[in-house]
């Protein structure tokens, strides 16, 4: 079976641009019933049980697995995917209706690419289930999901990638802020997705002088929350220090995102932290948020994971610690990193220098 769109699109080109080959394929595999179900495992011969590792319910078919099942019904929901359950509803186009909507739904991010993402990690979350046996965790599954889709999107979706196989390499490195501007390079380690974190951030003019720094382990917690956590350390300290210009840069595309959705609401499981850092920075005359890749922050990421791994408690560094002097000198004098990225890794494909989300004015 063929997806595409009436202008002849592929669904694969619709949802996920040319970025990921490992995606079309697979999408190319559930429309023409090629995944290696256990149902079809068993027509084949292998001597296994065709029992849905999900459910334990019903024999494990494309559709049971990624539609019918109740884990992955509930899947679909905490992903804020609107996908019908109906089982009148032909599988087929079922997939290709999905891979066709670009209705712009959950943080910014159109509906065939939440869509896609979902439905890959569920496939991912059935293999850990069998050859891991890793139990799968919905809330875990659908973050993953959401937070893959808008960094896809929002980052690599309108950069070409290198044919499958072969990777592509490019320079990143810290960039100083405009005059009379700070920069906040802030970052958050966990051990594990949830799992106990620590943050870390650092504080620079546009000379590239340090003005301040900071790092802290401080308990258990997702990545996300991490890296949140981060940024409203941060910016806190930022404004304690009297400056009216900020631009906070992370690595986390969705950190980003959150912070600036005005449409998000109180129901979100980080809403305290994420309108704590709002508050906060609309105290700031003008303030800046934006995306990089790690390659541009390596002195906030080693704050972070310096203080994860010896648990040390929260700090301010007033100057420069001994452990940061390479990483400090090489962002002063400009030194480039090679960041090298294969075909499926799309996230990885947009240049650090073409990475600002938004600039505005915290007052009129």
């Amino acid at each position: 079976m063929k997806l595409s769109d009436s202008e002849g699109k592929s669904s694969s080109e619709v949802g996920v641009g040319r970025s990921n080959n490992r995606l079309k394929l697979f999408l190319w595999m559930c429309a023409n019933n090629g995944l290696p179900t256990k149902v079809i495992l068993v027509k084949r011969k292998v001597p296994i049980s065709v029992t849905c590792p999900f459910c334990n319910l019903e024999a494990e078919s494309t559709p049971h697995i990624l539609r019918e099942c109740p884990l992955a019904q509930i899947i679909w929901h905490l992903s804020n995917s609107k996908v019908s359950f109906q089982t009148s509803y032909p599988f087929e186009t079922w997939l290709k209706d999905n891979c066709l909507n670009s209705n712009v739904e959950t943080v910014s991010t159109p509906h065939n690419v939440l869509f896609i993402y979902t439905l890959w990690h569920i496939w991912l979350a059935r293999n850990d289930s069998i050859f891991n046996n890793i139990t799968p965790s919905p809330v875990i599954i659908a973050k993953i999901s959401i937070a893959s889709a808008v960094e896809f999107f929002h980052v690599a979706n309108d950069f070409p990638s290198p044919p499958l196989g072969q990777s592509l390499s490019f320079n990143v490195k810290w960039n100083p802020p405009k005059f009379s501007w700070w920069k906040l390079n802030s970052d958050g380690a966990c051990l594990g997705n949830p799992g106990p974190f620590a943050i870390g951030g650092i504080i620079r003019d546009h000379m590239g002088n340090w003005v301040k720094g900071f790092s802290g382990f401080v308990g258990q917690g997702t990545a996300l929350k991490a890296e949140l956590w981060a940024i409203v350390r941060g910016s806190n300290l930022a404004l304690d220090l009297g400056y009216n210009f900020l631009w906070i840069e992370t690595d986390s595309l969705l950190a980003c995102k959150l912070l600036l959705d005005t449409t998000l609401t109180n129901l979100h499981e980080h809403w305290n932290l994420i309108s704590s850092c709002r508050s906060t920075l609309q105290r700031f005359s003008h303030f800046k948020v934006s995306h990089t890749f790690r390659e541009g922050k390596q002195c906030a990421d080693l704050l972070a994971r310096r203080s994860l791994l010896k648990h040390e408690d929260y700090s301010v560094f007033q100057t420069l610690p001994p452990f940061m002097n390479l990483y400090f000198l090489a962002d002063l004098h400009g030194v480039t990193f090679e960041r090298v990225t294969s075909s499926s890794n799309p996230s990885s494909l947009v240049n650090s220098t073409c990475n600002a989300i938004s600039l505005y004015p915290a007052r009129s």
